[in-house]
């Protein structure tokens, strides 16, 4: 998932503000979101606060600066677009708005594809949630100055119980070590088939179509 726009109307240091994060005209990715994105400035310009406002668009996240300014700070205030899917085809607008029956902030979200070509918006929604966010999709990470490097227990938990990777919430030996433990589990696995690949190269060595499809199941895994 890759934040294409921020549109804040009024938050903090912020008034009327549009980021377009996207490929300028002209390039061979036009429109589509920038891969990488970097926010330089001065101390007290704002770079934090837009780093800690993504999470809670992306993930309905509470990061220090949404505890502390109070979630009405950012209703019907800030609209954040995101693109997903495996070639960002979906574009996802999310805000805060109040809720018609308990007055509590929710989330509101609209989902269509990135060229506007009419689609059932419950498929995608029904994609979303039940394939981007559970089998695809990669976790947050909030890195902040401010980390966490209290020495106590390490927590019962495991990357993914957890809705982002938070450096300030959680103490820093801890999200280490079940980022470690998440590496080595992947590295076992790829060790498993890439040693599959080699007993059938051993035992198929004149086999070329059995050795590709030993192949592409490395490709598909990756």
């Amino acid at each position: 998932m890759k934040v294409s726009q921020i549109i804040i109307k009024d938050f903090h240091q912020f008034k009327d503000l549009t980021i377009d994060l996207t490929y300028p005209k002209g390039h061979a990715k036009e429109g589509q979101p920038l891969d990488k994105v970097c926010f330089i400035g001065q101390s007290g310009t704002g770079k934090t606060s837009l780093l800690e406002l993504i999470p809670k668009f992306l993930s309905n996240y509470d990061t220090p600066l949404i505890i502390k300014s109070g979630r009405k700070s950012i209703e019907r205030r800030i609209r954040v677009q995101t693109s997903f899917g495996l070639n960002n085809e979906y574009q996802m607008d999310t805000a805060f708005v109040e809720s018609a029956t308990e007055g509590l902030i929710e989330r509101k979200s609209a989902h269509h594809k990135h060229n506007n070509e009419p689609i059932d918006p419950k498929s995608i929604i029904d994609y979303y949630q039940t394939k981007w966010i559970s089998d695809i999709s990669t976790k947050v990470i909030y890195f902040p100055a401010n980390l966490n490097y209290d020495i106590e227990e390490a927590i019962e938990s495991t990357i993914n119980d957890k809705v982002i990777i938070d450096f300030s919430a959680d103490k820093v030996s801890s999200i280490w070590s079940l980022i470690l433990e998440k590496i080595q589990k992947y590295q076992e696995q790829e060790l498993q088939i890439r040693q599959g690949i080699s007993k059938t190269v051993e035992q198929a060595s004149n086999n070329l179509d059995v050795i590709k499809l030993a192949l592409k199941k490395l490709e598909d895994w990756k």
